[in-house]
C-alpha cells in the first residue's frame, strides 16, 4: 500500500514542468535542475521501499495468561540492515482467539512512530491486551510503515509472523447449579468411598461391624479369611472427565463443547472429587504449525483449578476422530459432547458404571440403565 505525500506530488508535477520548459527553450541549465528534481523523487520512492523490507519482527508477552486478566504484549522490530531507518510506523493488531466465532481481524491494538533506528538495533512497541475467550491466541501480520530519509512516500507492508500463546480459563462467574435429581444422584454416587490401592496403608483381619465394601478379596482368598484394607487417610472421590471435540464437528459445535466443559469441570472440581480428564489425542501438525508444544489430552489426577485450567486451555478442534470411550469400573464418568455414540453403550453396559453426560443434542436411542443425560 502506498501513500503520496504533498511535497512528493509538487516535486513530481515541478520535475515534468521543468522538463517540458527545457525542452521547449532548450535550456541546459534547467535540463540539470530538472534531472535533480527527479533525482530526489527517485530516491523518494526507493528508500521507503529498501527500508520496508530489511526489517524483522518478534513477539513475546508478559503476565498471566487468563481470561480477564490482562496481559502486556511486546513487539519488537529489528533493523537488519547496517544502514540506519527513518520515520518508520508500526501497528499491532488485536490477537485472535481460535474459539471465537467472528474474529475482528482489523483491530488495532497499538501503533507507534519511530524517527530513527541504528543498524541492527531493535525498537519495542507495548500494549496491553485483555483476552476473553480461552483456548490459543494468535497474532498473524503486523503493518508496518515506511517513508524513508526523505519522507516523501509511504510504503505500507504487512509484516508477517505467527505468534501464538495459550490463554487458560477463570472459573465461571456463573457455575452449573445442580438442581436435577439425576444431576444429584450421579454427583452422590461419585461421594460414595472408593478405595483404591493407592489409599490402603495396611491389611488387619474382618471383624464384625466393618463395612463390607472395605474388605480385600483377593487378599482374603489368599489368607482364607476376611482381611479388610485400612486407608491411611479418607480415601480420595474421583471421577472422570470425558470431552468429545473433534474436527468432524462445526466450528460452533466444538466451540460450545469446549465452553460447557469449562463449567461442567469447576461444577466437579467445587464438589472437592479428583478428576481424571481425557479428550481426544491431539494432533502433531496443528501445535507444530503454531510453534506450540503438542498437549497431553489424558490427565490421571487433577485436584486443582490451576491443574484443570491448563487442561481445558489446551482443548482445540484439532483431533480428526471423535472420542473413544473407554470407562473404568468404580467411579462416576462424566461426559460432555454434541451427541452420544451408540458404541458407548456397550462399553458401559461392560463396565456398568454411572455415566452423566452434558449432551447438545438428545440421543434418538434408547440408553442403558446408569446414564443421566443433561441438555445444554
Amino acid at each position: 500500500m502506498w501513500k503520496f505525500t504533498a511535497p512528493l506530488i509538487v516535486l513530481f508535477l515541478t520535475a515534468i514542468f521543468l522538463f517540458l520548459a527545457a525542452t521547449n527553450i532548450q535550456g541546459g541549465w534547467l535540463y540539470f535542475v530538472d534531472a535533480l528534481l527527479w533525482s530526489v523523487v527517485l530516491l523518494g520512492f526507493l528508500m521507503p521501499l529498501f527500508q520496508s523490507r530489511r526489517v524483522q519482527l518478534e513477539r513475546y508477552t508478559q503476565g498471566a495468561l487468563l481470561t480477564g486478566q490482562p496481559l502486556t504484549l511486546f513487539t519488537q522490530l529489528k533493523n537488519l540492515s547496517r544502514w540506519p531507518l527513518s520515520f518508520m510506523n508500526l501497528t499491532e493488531y488485536r490477537p485472535q482467539a481460535l474459539r471465537t466465532l467472528s474474529p475482528d481481524t482489523d483491530h488495532v491494538l497499538a501503533q507507534d512512530f519511530i524517527d530513527h533506528l541504528k543498524p541492527k538495533s531493535i525498537h519495542t512497541l507495548k500494549s496491553e491486551y485483555t483476552p476473553t475467550q480461552p483456548g490459543i491466541h494468535t497474532l498473524e501480520k503486523a503493518l508496518t510503515g515506511s517513508f524513508g530519509a526523505l519522507g516523501l512516500l509511504g510504503v505500507y507492508r504487512k509484516q508477517p509472523h505467527r505468534f501464538a500463546f495459550v490463554v487458560k480459563p477463570t472459573p465461571p462467574e456463573i457455575g452449573l447449579k445442580v438442581n436435577s435429581p439425576e444431576l444429584q444422584q450421579a454427583l452422590k454416587s461419585a461421594h460414595q468411598p472408593q478405595q483404591n490401592p493407592e489409599d490402603i496403608s495396611h491389611f488387619r483381619d474382618y471383624q464384625p461391624g466393618d463395612n463390607r465394601r472395605a474388605i480385600h478379596w483377593r487378599n482374603s482368598a489368599r489368607q482364607q479369611s476376611l482381611v479388610v484394607g485400612e486407608a491411611r487417610q479418607d480415601p480420595l472421590q474421583r471421577a472422570s472427565l470425558w470431552v468429545n471435540v473433534h474436527a468432524g464437528q462445526a466450528r460452533e459445535v466444538a466451540t460450545a463443547v469446549m465452553t460447557q466443559a469449562i463449567a461442567v469441570a469447576h461444577l466437579l472440581h467445587e464438589q472437592q472429587l479428583v478428576l481424571h480428564c481425557e479428550a481426544p489425542p491431539a494432533q502433531l501438525e496443528f501445535w507444530q504449525d503454531y510453534g506450540l508444544l503438542v498437549p497431553q489430552r489424558r490427565m490421571e489426577e487433577a485436584k486443582t483449578w490451576e491443574e484443570l485450567a491448563q487442561w481445558l486451555a489446551h482443548l482445540e478442534q484439532d483431533a480428526p476422530a471423535a472420542l473413544v470411550f473407554s470407562p473404568q469400573s468404580g467411579a462416576l464418568h462424566v461426559i460432555v459432547t454434541d451427541q452420544i455414540d451408540p458404541q458407548w453403550h456397550e462399553a458401559v453396559s461392560i463396565q456398568n458404571v454411572p455415566v452423566l453426560c452434558f449432551c447438545m443434542q438428545a440421543p434418538s436411542h434408547a440408553l442403558p440403565p446408569g446414564w443421566s443425560i443433561q441438555r445444554f
